[in-house]
């Protein structure tokens, strides 16, 4: 095979094979939507697993647009799936909305740019304006598009941007949305969780609840959240966590995908290294031998929220586990409560995680306020994780001041640094 580029940081589908960089096919995930027919759809995975990348796919697979997206798919796995399918390629609306921008530090800032994100897909879609049945229909709709409409329009936006697409088409539309947990998140950390949650919930609930132009909807994240009630009387949403079975072969990549990537680079005899290195993620009941290293036992409660983050230690070990810092090895039930055994998942996280700062956590912070260290952590902020992983002592390194704080900086880099990186940066580093 002659050379092919690498995507790195590519999360665009069109420009990925418009421009002829390596892809590994994970278009089965339109099939199992299609046969499953869930109608709101929450997939949660770790940073890095293809998430955007996903949503970018179906938008190209499913949007009816003035441009054929046939050529975008010519040979991948859906298109050898044949006509029940492919017959179904550019026939819908699509709304698709990103939450990953909203990192603002108050909520007037954060709802800023939810209006932009929003303005942007009305703005997309604005030459059906046209085909609006009332005036004030029209006008409302270029309210949006100029980001003029009033703060509570904007809670039914999707919904009413989902109405008007359906008058316009007569076909009920896809709605997308992605990394919808960030803006709740970091509403968290920078004290204004209420209003962003009463927000998102507004925007979901009108958009996915009872939504008769809606043919149906993916959302994904990080954490599931339902607790909060954002997704309050959805009976028929289908949540797909780490934990499941289903649809885990179409995010990340499996054995024979690494593989069949190995032996197009021609580097097979990296195989060992790669398993080492990034392998030990397992999703659903796939039990996979440990690469090394300890394990602990914890309850784990997939519903965790960002307002229980400080209650409890437990929430310490779901967070990694959610978040792709741990990895399942066993699972049981005991008296109603899911138990899991988990692990570091592979020598890229145990290089610097080693089993010792388990026993730091489980040993030094039991009463210590941890939204520093979970702010941190997300922010990427490796100084200010440091400082606080210096206060306490750290296995051999206790002795000296010295070796608390590289202690507390490796520990940094490891919260940062390997979910991060991928495969792709690891074979861009090769020699091929």
């Amino acid at each position: 095979m002659s050379w092919i580029p690498l995507p790195v940081g590519i999360e665009n589908y069109a420009e990925l094979i418009e421009k002829g960089y390596y892809y590994i096919d994970k278009t089965l995930l339109i099939k199992d939507l299609i046969d499953l027919k869930g109608k709101v759809n929450l997939f949660t995975r770790p940073r890095r697993f293809g998430k955007t990348l996903n949503l970018s796919m179906l938008r190209y697979f499913f949007e009816k647009s003035d441009v054929n997206p046939a050529p975008l798919f010519e040979g991948t796995k859906i298109w050898d799936a044949g006509h029940p399918y492919t017959d179904q390629m550019g026939q819908y609306p699509v709304i698709t909305l990103s939450l990953k921008s909203l990192k603002q530090t108050d909520f007037k800032s954060a709802f800023y740019c939810l209006r932009e994100e929003i303005a942007r897909e009305f703005d997309r879609h604005a030459s059906l304006v046209s085909s609006l049945e009332s005036r004030d229909k029209q006008e409302k709709y270029n309210r949006f598009v100029e980001q003029k409409a009033a703060p509570e329009e904007y809670l039914t936006s999707l919904r009413f941007l989902s109405d008007c697409l359906y008058a316009s088409s007569q076909t009920r539309c896809i709605i997308l949305i992605d990394e919808y947990d960030v803006p709740l998140e970091n509403a968290y950390f920078h004290g204004f969780y209420p209003e962003m949650l009463s927000l998102i919930r507004s925007v979901f609930e009108s958009a996915l609840k009872t939504n008769d132009t809606l043919e149906f909807a993916v959302v994904t994240g990080c954490l599931r959240i339902s607790k909060e009630s954002i997704f309050t009387g959805l009976n028929n949403l289908s949540m797909i966590s780490i934990m499941d079975q289903s649809y885990a072969e179409h995010f990340g990549f499996t054995q024979e995908e690494v593989d069949q990537m190995l032996r197009d680079y021609q580097l097979e005899d990296r195989r060992e290294d790669i398993r080492k290195w990034y392998d030990g993620y397992c999703f659903g009941n796939t039990i996979e031998s440990l690469i090394a290293g300890g394990t602990i036992i914890k309850p784990v409660h997939e519903d965790i929220t960002y307002a229980d983050i400080d209650t409890s230690q437990d929430y310490l070990w779901n967070f990694l586990f959610f978040t792709g810092y741990l990895k399942k090895r066993k699972q049981y039930q005991e008296n109603g409560e899911i138990y899991m055994e988990l692990a570091i998942p592979n020598m890229e996280v145990r290089h610097i995680y080693k089993h010792t700062v388990l026993l730091w956590f489980e040993e030094k912070i039991k009463m210590k306020d941890l939204s520093e260290l979970y702010r941190s952590i997300l922010d990427g902020d490796r100084k200010k994780l440091s400082e606080f992983l210096s206060e306490f002592p750290v296995g051999s390194s206790a002795s000296t001041k010295s070796g608390l704080l590289i202690s507390a900086r490796q520990i940094a880099t490891l919260c940062f640094s390997p979910p991060e990186s991928s495969y792709g940066f690891f074979l861009s580093r090769c020699s091929i």
